[in-house]
Order: structure tokens, then sequence, then C-alpha cells
């Protein structure tokens, strides 16, 4: 379900609680949400916006955000014009999707000035709309030229007016209406998921204005459990007979939302890049299919050599002029035809196929170390493509940087960050005072916790015979419990995941090593011990939410 107008006058109403609120940094997570780090009358808070598609909403929010490297011209505007400035107002229009906010600031000389923020959170068509005091249009997250709505472009320098249904009823003031005609259509602020709501509870005889009621008096965000795509509202939906759980207003949408956002976001980070993992797989693949035929027609070198040793031996046989010579092969005693070159005497014939077998010779080196480190790119790349199966937002920029650095991708960020990489974001849990678990994701993480971060006395853990994380802990007593959740994280960020009884080793990092030549992350394990392990996801997800 879409949030409708009457849930937004909801947020709208407990938003207003915190005026004015001084805007101190701005910040973009991507093109269509955006961060406001405000300081209100009660507290510091951060009040995210957000025009995505899917998920389409304002409230405030305790989640980290992974921010943009580098903010997009619209946040770079709002910064311009809005920092330091005060949100003064925020206010809906009826009880539609449609939001206001007005802001104060000051302009290069000191002087005050206004500018509204509107919002149209409508779905697919959501929009984020900067414009000054007299509603000119600055900028917006997503433009719309006079070609596609001739009455309605958002472009710089257009007027922006709000297009909004007419007739419609406000419904905490009216109760009357049409019972067999569609409650969306009658008033105000409804969705289809309320009006079923509604017309499920006036069957079960109660009546509009006391459901109407409910509505205005909650200040909570009410969520159906149970479901595939989880409803909600301001009140329990009764109709849909599932469990539900009643969250503050906020939370509730940070909950709801959260990791639907962050899915999305995920699939942005890593669609380009496990399309370009997905085409250098198949380009490494036809590669090694081509070496190996290339290999095997370089199999008979010592043919050669053998022709030249007999043409050695008979040389008194053969004669400049001479297209073939028949012989009898010293080793098996079987007759053999040898083709000569009929410019060449016997030496001449003699050196050109110790020639061929010199060249096929060194091919077959040269082919057997292409051979080698093609299989190792391919290695790389199903093990890029099974750490992408896992991976969150920061792990995607990881693995980008690593293509980046490992020149098989060009860096076309306009501006290059020169300054000394970061430590990588691995997973880090500290079990107890003695015990502390690190999770590598990808490969630059899985090098980093292995080889950087920790001793030759601590524990390595690796699921068996398949790509995925290193875990290493670090500890003086490893007991059965934290070999147990150790294991299962190794388990668990594998393509394994999904079997029972899975086999990790285990090693101290003393017994790991890196393997020459070998991408990033691959190693080699002397000394290990192995113990097969069944997911425990609850556990998991304890130590990893």
């Amino acid at each position: 379900m879409a949030l409708d107008g009457i849930l937004l006058s909801k947020v709208i109403f407990d938003l207003n609680n915190y005026l004015p609120m001084r805007i101190n940094k701005i910040y973009g997570i991507n093109k269509t949400e955006i961060l406001f780090y405000v300081k209100t009358k009660k507290e510091s808070k951060v009040l995210l916006i957000s025009t995505e598609s899917i998920s389409n909403r304002i409230h405030f929010t305790e989640k980290d955000y992974i921010n943009e490297k580098y903010p997009n011209n619209f946040v770079m505007l709002l910064r311009k014009h809005l920092l330091n400035g005060q949100i003064i107002e925020i206010k809906q229009k009826d009880y539609d999707r449609f939001v206001m906010l007005k802001i104060k600031s000051h302009n290069n000389i000191g002087d005050e000035v206004i500018f509204n923020i509107y919002l149209e959170l409508l779905g697919r068509f959501a929009n984020m709309i900067f414009c000054d005091e007299n509603d000119i249009i600055y900028d917006a997250t997503k433009r719309i030229s006079p070609i596609e709505n001739p009455n309605a472009a958002i472009i710089p320098g257009a007027k922006y007016e709000i297009s909004l249904p007419q007739f419609k009823k406000n419904p905490f003031k009216n109760n009357d209406f049409d019972i067999n005609d569609s409650l969306v259509k009658q008033f105000s602020g409804f969705s289809p998921t309320l009006e079923k709501e509604v017309r499920y509870r006036i069957a079960n005889n109660q009546s509009f204005l006391t459901i109407m009621d409910e509505i205005k008096k909650s200040d909570k965000l009410v969520i159906t459990e149970g479901l595939k795509k989880p409803d909600f509202h301001a009140i329990p939906l009764l109709h849909l007979k599932q469990t539900y759980k009643a969250y503050p207003i906020h939370q509730g949408f940070e909950k709801l939302y959260y990791d639907i956002a962050l899915k999305k976001r995920i699939a942005e980070s890593t669609r380009d890049l496990a399309k370009f993992v997905k085409a250098q797989l198949k380009k490494q693949k036809r590669k090694l299919l081509k070496l190996n035929e290339e290999l095997d027609k370089n199999q008979n070198a010592d043919i050669f050599l053998k022709y030249g040793d007999l043409i050695i031996t008979y040389q008194n046989q053969i004669k400049k002029g001479m297209k073939y010579t028949n012989l009898v092969d010293y080793e098996t005693a079987k007759p053999i035809t040898i083709d000569l070159d009929e410019k060449l005497d016997a030496i001449g014939n003699a050196q050109k196929y110790y020639k061929i077998y010199r060249k096929k010779t060194n091919s077959l080196k040269h082919l057997q170390q292409q051979i080698l480190d093609t299989e190792n790119e391919i290695k790389y790349f199903e093990i890029l493509t099974d750490q992408l199966d896992f991976a969150d937002i920061n792990s995607a920029q990881e693995m980008r940087q690593e293509l980046i650095d490992n020149k098989y991708i060009f860096d076309k960020s306009k501006f290059k960050d020169k300054r000394k990489p970061k430590a990588p974001k691995f997973l880090n849990i500290e079990y107890d005072v003695d015990t502390t678990i690190r999770v590598g994701k990808n490969n630059i993480q899985n090098d980093y916790v292995t080889f950087k971060a920790s001793s030759k006395k601590d524990y390595w853990f690796h699921v068996q015979d398949y790509h995925g994380a290193h875990v290493v802990v670090a500890t003086n007593n490893l007991t059965t419990e934290v070999t147990d959740l150790a294991a299962s994280l190794a388990a668990y960020y594998s393509k394994a995941k999904a079997s029972s009884n899975i086999p990790v080793n285990f090693t101290q990092i003393k017994n790991v090593k890196k393997i020459p030549r070998a991408p990033l992350g691959m190693v080699k394990i002397d000394d290990y011990e192995t113990v097969f392990i069944n997911i425990d996801k609850e556990l998991i997800e304890e130590y990893t939410k």
C-alpha cells in the first residue's frame, strides 16, 4: 500500500510540533532521497524526504545512511540557499499528498528571503520542487518538460501550481456520502486500502463517524504482519484478519520503508556492477575455450623433434628437390613418411622442424600460463558474482573500487579522491570482552580482516568448496559456541547458505597464505580442522542486524 493523504496528515501534524527547524546540513542519499540535519526547539533531528517511486515519504529518521560520494546538483542548490535557514512551516494541501515546507533563509548580502519546497508524494510520479517565495521553480528532483505536460511543466523558471482533484469532501467534517459509490472518489485523502477497512467496519456495525474519530485520535502507525507486502494505516486494518503492531509514527515508517528502500538502493548500486562482472565472466570463459583449443594444436610438438632427428640420422638419403622421404622410425621400427621442403637440403629441413618444435614448445609454456591466469580470472569473477548476492551498498562501492584499482573499469568520477584509502567497513562483532569476530564480505574486506586487522594467532574460518566470507575470530579461548557462530557466519555469507550440514574449515591465520599471481582474496590453507554446521538464521540476525 502507498502512503495516503490521511496518514500523511498524521506525519505533518507531528512534524509541526518541532517547528522551527534550523537546517545545519543537507546530504543526498541518492537522486531521490535527501537528508536534512536540523536543530529543532526540542533536539537535533534528521528529516528524511524521499521521492522514490515505491517508498516516497517524509519523516524523521534515526538510521545511518551512506550519502552520495559527490552531491548531485539539486543537493548543491539546496545547500547554497537553505543551509542555516529555518523551516518555519510545514503544511498539507487539504488531505491530499501535497506538502509544502516554508523555509526562511538569507541571501548573499544578508537579506531575509523565503523559499518553498513542494512535495508531491504520488507514487511513481513523486517529486520534490524547490521554489522561491513566488513559487518560481529553481529546480526539482524530477524535471517535467512542457512536451510531457503542457499544463504543469516542472522546469527552472516555470511557475509552480498545485493541480488537485476538485469536489472531494473532508472526511473528518462530512460524513454524508453515497455508500454505493467509491469512497476514494468522494473523500480527500482516502486510499483503496482505507476504503476497504471503512466498508468492513461499517458492515460490522461501526459508524463512519466513529471510524474517522479513531483515525483522528491515533498518533501511531499500525503495521499488519504476516503478509508478503505489509499493509499499514493509523488504525488496525481488521479486514485483513492478520496480526498487527502499532509503532510511533516516525519509527513505524522507518521500520516499514528502510528495508524496502535499502534493497532498492542495493539493487541500483549492484546492477551495473553485476552486468559488468557477468560480461567479464563470459569473456574469460570464451577466452579459456580458445586457449585450450590452441593448447590442443600445440600438444604434438615432440613429433617435429623426431622428424628433425630422423632427417639428421638419414641425411645421406635426403637430397635437395625431394618433396618427402620414407624412413624407418628407430624407436618403433615402423616406416614413417616425412614431408620435405624441396628447396632445402637435409640439414635445412631438419633445422626447419627443430624451429617448429621450439616454437610449439614455447607456445605451450605461454599457453599453459595464460590458461592458469584465465582460470584465476574466472574464479575471481565467480567470487565477485557470489559476493554480489549478499552485498550491501558499502560493499558494492568497495567492489567497484577494487575493479577500478585493478584496472578492470575506468573511474569516471569527476573528482578523484587522492586521500589515503580508508579501512574497509567489514562486519565487526564484539562477542564478549575477550572475543571479537570480523567478517569480510568482499575481496577487499577479506584481505583486510585476514592479513591486516588480525594476528597470526587469530582463528580463520571459511566454508569448504565454495566462495565465501573470510571470518576471523580474535580470542585466546575458542569455545564451541564461538566456533559455531563463526562457522555459521562463514556458511551464511556463501553460496552454501541454503544447504544443511555445511562443512566449514578453520585454522589459525599463520596457516593461511596468499596464492602467488592469484587475485585478491584467494588463499590456501594448511593444517586445518573442519566443523559441520546448520545455519541458525535467528542467531545470525541477532549479531548482524
